[in-house]
């Protein structure tokens, strides 16, 4: 403040605090502005502020009043105008060389500090006062100004200076990437050359008016012009409706108007560059539909005082509009000084609630890739565009301009500012301003949130109806929704409620034939409509059931918990609520585990199948201190399915658990455990029990925290600490503890007795009014919280404070800080590791075969003698015993184990082990209720490492056509048991039967994939032979697709002829290999009907080196024959692994 400055505020300020006797009406008073914060202060402490600037600002109002205002709030103001009533002011930025005495023809000078003064006139400004190029000028409205709006998420937090990383949208960078170069100058020239001037109150601006309307009437922004003030033409407003939130408002807004008055008046810079901006706006975002709503607003009478855009952000505060963001562009052309050296950039302007703009508009100029360097700094002095009156009613806004003009320290001064000269060809290389247009674009798209482009939002799918239409097989239909659509139709099982709704097929047409739907299940539909990016909500509901075969996994949610065993050994406990069959059962379950929790579920990780019970032991070979993660999955033993959830359960296995009391002092007896950052540190000296202890000593607008490490909270857990502070009497600074529970994610006050109460806001954590620790307590004082409702979790506790921008009191002391119950776990020891469960040798001889009761089915007095086998995947060698338990099948008879004890001896590292001391029989007790057919017996087995499988024995016979002794039995047995036939019939397979093309493609695509696998929605379009609707053409476009085959022919599949070994040897070994593998040269030695220059000869080769097959008789292959049914579950069983337990 200079010496000139202090005399007026002190003769000034003496006659405020004297009562203000010279004052006859309501009083101009300037208050100085200390921090970005203390337009929020003011505003909440009721002083009627009407104008803000960088340095100060000015109330208006009855002067006593405003003085108690002040002195309640510790402020001071000065008396700039006594009398206000009936004036007229003018806000004016003197550009270079001019200075306020210049302005005596144009009014009263109240007050002038530096390129800065305020003007009082009794009449509107003259035409040469309001065009000159020597200065800007605002009319000052003098409403009270509004607090800041809540910005809206995520950046609140970029508000606070937590910026986190912008995420690009791709359709934001698709809209960008469509901007073109040329499209953006002729927008450009076209404002400067549609007419010779633009001033307001011109026919020229009229025309440019009218040109804009009708731009935005052929885009569909259903355009309005917006009268208001007499004589000028009118503002332009084009709508892009929002479709999820059109209550939020994103605006691009520029001024069209030019000067001077009279003459040529170009404009380029100052503003055609600012609306062919907002034209270029509406031209790119117009295709697309949005979140929220977007405002294209081409204001007028900028020049003469802001008319244009003061009279559209009144009526939009008068209507309740939520306005989010507003993006101003004004003078974006000129390519200036060149500054920075590597080019030039846009200086954007931000009041203090817009700073989260500024820093959006850099963000995304950078990451939508338009070439565009941002400088964005605060500047609240910079009120002469039309972005001002939005800040006055408390809206984030922002204004982007080549050269801020010399206005808070930017340096550059456009030369041909409001001259004639204001061409094209004087703003330099217009690729610069190209690269502004696409910032401002990409900002605004991406605040709006982009849907979909191509059209308007689709409608929900209606009259969606769904019927069984076939054996396994229902058709559901909808209402199109016009051209261009597509439908995602959703699927649930178990009806409309069902929690399991997962996209089935993509449709361009209005119905959808579902064939992989099982007999007896109820399914629920629901469909979606889809144009480009934009999906709809979901349609009302229908249902439908079918008949044929049931192949449906469990419905099952997965893992409910995975608990610490806290036993010596590790051991985790994982649990899990029943599952409900939706094909015939019963339920068991497989558990998984992995090391991290994105991993996999798959054979290499599974530690347990078939769980019959709803929770599973685990401490095979888990090692200390590492966390082990869980998925347990339903499979309904009737069929083989297996449910696809992802459920993910962690814990970190540990041993007993011990309580102890967690304490810190600050590193008097031990170390120090809370992490000090800014502001806080440990002091040396004045603790409460020894000398050290924790401080803060915060700067202004400030926010720190001193946390602790994690801590295993207990039900008896309490918080104790003692503390004393100096913190801000006033309430502007303040302090208070907080937990979090995720790793310090997410904080939550805890509650406690906070000693004072803060009636203020605008500190640097954005705290609100409450109870803290704020005022002076200088005695140690004690304080606990109950952390009983934490008990089991994990928690970090932080003591957090935040100032505000005035230098008082800033200074909080802890220490003796004690936790009690915290849970205390001991080390365990891992458990043995390395044994998996390999596969089951049953003895059949034992229930029938070669004996005089050679039935093949379990009868009275016979066993069944089961002998398991485990490898070793572990380092060291490993000895085991083991005993069977809950030895179960078929309801209607009982079941005895007569052997439950098997012995192992030593496993070797790598190498299999077969119970060889001794075998486990099981012997079914009552004849009279014998099941007829197959047998599935399962049982426990655990083994005295901890390791537990539930085996699968299976006795009998699925079909009537394949008998125990039949040379396929067991191939056929284990492709039924597999889910991946039913048979040819209820109760016959038809082994001998030729196999053709199509039934070839799905036996041998659910061979080679998991059960879950579905192939995708057939087309049609594939093959002529197969049109859309062929009951296997889903599967043979997949084959197709996997690169697996490609037809019998140009165009043709030949679903119906039956498939020859040469064929099926291709077949299998592409499925296994992959479409690009290639096997080794034949050698035509292997098979006599199979010569080196056979068109398969190479594949058949290969499938006998890999011992899928050793031919059709001795050295011969059959090469032509075609393939039975029972040898294609020979081929099958033998190509991908399958084993029949």
């Amino acid at each position: 403040m200079n010496r000139i400055r202090l005399a007026v505020a002190f003769l000034t300020t003496t006659l405020l605090m004297n009562g203000l006797a010279l004052a006859q009406g309501p009083a101009l008073v300037r208050i100085d502005r200390d921090s970005p914060a203390d337009r929020e202060a003011l505003l909440a402490a009721g002083v009627p502020l009407v104008f803000e600037r960088e340095e100060l600002f000015l109330a208006l109002g009855d002067a006593p009043a405003i003085r108690e205002q002040l002195q309640a709030a510790g402020r001071t103001g000065v008396v700039v105008d006594a009398n206000a009533a009936d004036s007229i002011y003018y806000s004016v930025g003197l550009r270079a060389g001019a200075k306020a005495e210049d302005l005596a023809a144009c009014g009263t000078t109240v007050l002038a500090e530096g390129s800065w003064a305020l003007l009082r006139t009794h009449a509107e400004m003259s035409d040469a006062c309001a065009e000159s190029p020597r200065w800007f000028l605002r009319r000052l409205p003098l409403r009270p100004l509004r607090p800041s709006v809540p910005l809206p998420e995520p950046y609140a937090s970029w508000q606070r200076g937590e910026k986190l990383a912008l995420d690009p949208h791709p359709v934001v960078q698709t809209i960008v990437d469509g901007l073109g170069a040329a499209a953006i100058q002729a927008n450009w020239e076209g404002m400067v050359n549609a007419t010779t001037t633009r001033y307001s109150k011109s026919a020229g601006c009229v025309t440019a008016t009218d040109n804009v309307f009708a731009t935005f009437q052929a885009l569909g922004l259903s355009p309005v012009r917006q009268s208001h003030t007499s004589g000028h033409a009118p503002n332009v407003i084009g709508t892009i409706t929002g479709h999820t939130h059109p209550e939020q408002v994103v605006i691009v807004i520029g001024h069209i108007d030019d000067v001077p008055s009279s003459g040529v008046a170009p404009g380029a810079d100052d503003n055609a560059s600012g609306a062919a901006t907002v034209v270029s706006a509406a031209q790119a975002m117009a295709p697309y539909t949005f979140e929220k709503t977007v405002k294209l607003i081409a204001v007028t009478g900028e020049e003469q005082g802001l008319y244009g855009s003061e009279y559209y952000a009144s009526q939009a505060a008068a209507a309740g509009e939520q306005i989010i963001a507003v993006l101003d562009a004004d003078m974006t052309s000129w390519q200036g000084d060149g500054l920075p050296t590597s080019g030039e950039n846009l200086d954007v302007n931000t009041n203090s609630a817009s700073a989260w703009l500024g820093t959006l508009l850099s963000e995304a100029a950078t990451a939508y890739g338009t070439g565009c360097v941002i400088n964005s700094f605060p500047c609240a002095s910079m009120v002469y565009s039309d972005h001002a009156p939005f800040w006055d009613h408390g809206w984030s806004a922002i204004c982007a301009i080549t050269d801020n003009e010399g206005s808070c320290g930017q340096g550059g001064e456009y030369p041909y500012y409001h001259t004639v000269n204001d061409t094209i060809a004087n703003c330099g290389d217009p690729a610069f301003y190209v690269t502004t247009v696409k910032a401002f674009i990409a900002t605004a798209a991406h605040l709006a949130v982009p849907l979909c482009g191509g059209g308007a939002f689709p409608p929900v799918p209606t009259g969606v109806a769904a019927a069984a239409t076939g054996v396994n097989q229902i058709t559901v239909s909808w209402t199109s929704g016009g051209a261009g659509l597509e439908y995602e139709v959703l699927r649930g099982r178990g009806g409309c409620e069902a929690g399991d709704f997962a996209l089935v097929a993509t449709a361009t047409s209005s119905y959808f034939v579902d064939t992989n739907v099982s007999g007896g299940v109820t399914y629920a539909y629901r469909v979606r409509a889809k144009r480009g990016e934009c999906v709809t909500e979901e349609s009302t509901c229908a249902t439908a059931s079918t008949t044929g075969s049931c192949q449906e996994y469990p419905a099952f949610a997965g893992a409910a918990s995975a608990g610490n065993g806290a036993v010596p050994v590790c051991t985790v406990q994982v649990s899990w609520e029943a599952a409900t069959p939706l094909c015939a059962g019963p339920v068991v379950y497989n558990v998984y585990r992995g090391t991290d929790p994105s991993f996999v579920p798959g054979p290499s990780n599974r530690i347990a199948t078939g769980v019959l019970g709803h929770g599973f032991a685990d401490s095979n070979g888990l090692p200390p201190g590492a966390t082990a993660y869980y998925v347990v999955r339903a499979v309904d033993s009737s069929n083989g399915a297996e449910d696809r959830n992802t459920v993910v359960r962690s814990v970190t296995p540990t041993g007993p658990i011990a309580s102890a009391t967690w304490s810190d002092d600050a590193g008097d007896t031990g170390s120090a455990a809370l992490t000090a950052g800014t502001p806080w540190s440990i002091q040396a000296s004045g603790g409460r029990t020894g000398p050290k202890s924790y401080k803060a000593v915060a700067a202004n607008s400030a926010c720190g925290s001193l946390p602790s490490p994690p801590l295993l909270l207990g039900s008896g857990s309490q918080l104790t600490f003692w503390s004393k502070w100096f913190l801000d009497i006033a309430g502007g600074d303040k302090g208070q503890v907080e937990i979090s529970t995720d790793g310090g994610a997410s904080w939550a006050r805890l509650p406690l007795a906070y000693p004072a109460t803060s009636a203020k806001t605008g500190d640097a954590c954005g705290l609100p009014t409450g109870k803290y620790f704020t005022g002076i307590n200088n005695s140690w004082t004690q304080f606990t919280a109950s952390l009983a409702s934490y008990s089991g979790m994990t928690a970090r506790l932080r003591f957090r404070v935040s100032t505000d921008g005035a230098a008082t009191g800033e200074t909080w002391w802890v220490d003796d800080i004690a936790v009690t119950d915290v849970q205390t776990p001991s080390a365990c020891t891992a458990g043995v590791a390395g044994l998996e469960p390999m596969g089951l040798a049953v003895d059949e001889v034992s229930f029938g075969a070669g004996t005089s009761n050679a039935n093949g089915l379990l009868e009275p007095g016979e066993q069944v003698v089961v002998s398991p086998s485990w490898h070793n995947g572990s380092a060291g060698a490993i000895s085991a015993t083991a005993t069977a338990t809950g030895l179960s099948g078929p309801a209607g008879a009982t079941y005895s184990l007569l052997d439950a004890v098997a012995g192992y001896g030593q496993i070797a590292p790598g190498a299999d082990g077969t119970a060889s001391s001794d075998t486990y029989g099981l012997g079914v007790d009552d004849p009279a209720t014998r099941p007829a057919g197959h047998w599935d017996l399962t049982f426990l087995e655990t083994l005295s490492t901890g390791a537990t499988h539930t085996w699968t024995v299976h006795v009998g016979r699925s079909f009537d056509d394949v008998p125990p002794g039949h040379w396929a039995y067991r191939f056929i047995e284990t492709i039924f048991h597999s889910g991946i036939t039913a048979g040819c019939g209820s109760s016959t397979y038809c082994p001998e039967r030729a196999l053709n093309r199509a039934e070839m493609a799905v036996l041998l695509l659910l061979s080679e994939h998991d059960l879950a696998w579905q192939p995708p929605a057939p087309t049609g379009g594939v093959f002529s032979d197969v049109p859309w609707g062929h009951w296997a053409g889903a599967f043979i476009e997949a084959l197709a697709a996997e690169g697996i085959t490609s037809g019998c022919a140009p165009d043709l599949y030949c679903p119906d002829d039956p498939i020859t070994r040469a064929q099926m040897a291709v077949f299998l070994l592409v499925a296994r290999h992959g479409p690009g593998w290639t096997p080794p040269a034949p050698t035509g030695t292997v098979f006599t009907d199979v010569p080196a220059d056979h068109w398969a000869g190479a594949f058949i080769e290969a499938l006998a080196a890999e011992g899928i097959t050793t031919g059709c008789g001795p050295e011969t292959y059959c090469p032509d024959s075609p393939v039975s049914r029972a040898e294609m579950a020979v081929f099958l069983t033998s190509t991908f692994g399958r084993v029949l337990q």
